[in-house]
């Protein structure tokens, strides 16, 4: 048993909405399929298949379209019993945090590489750190 597995195999992500985007939209949008690859997918609760999480291609940019924060941070009870609180619940949410973190804390060696400009009158370029 793995997180991944765990992820594959149980509901122990908390999605609580119902928009999104389908990959097939996803894709179809040139400009959006070109920066970011689709690495995972989920039902939401109409059962439609969404992009629940996207890489962008060469730069630690990521997006995940449900909640891993509320698993540990939002109290269960009556209110918000919905939300999972599963071992295998809070394992994913740590390794989803702790990969986010590791990520950001990569932001340093960023500061000196453009990636993006503003498109702004001014001509000037942006830094993102």
């Amino acid at each position: 048993e793995t997180v991944m597995g765990w992820l594959l195999a149980e509901d122990i992500t908390y999605m609580n909405h119902e928009d999104g985007i389908e990959p097939g939209h996803f894709e179809a949008n040139a400009p959006l399929a070109a920066l970011f690859d689709v690495v995972a997918t989920s039902l939401d609760r109409k059962g439609r298949r969404g992009v629940a999480a996207m890489q962008a291609r060469g730069l630690p940019i990521y997006g995940v379209q449900f909640h891993p924060e509320k698993i540990r941070f939002v109290p269960g009870g009556p209110v918000f019993g919905h939300i999972p609180k599963t071992p295998e619940a809070m394992a994913a949410a740590d390794v989803l945090a702790s990969f986010f973190v590791s990520e950001a804390k990569k932001g340093a060696a960023m500061r000196s590489q453009r990636v993006g400009t503003s498109g702004r009158a001014s001509g000037e370029n942006i830094f993102f750190a």
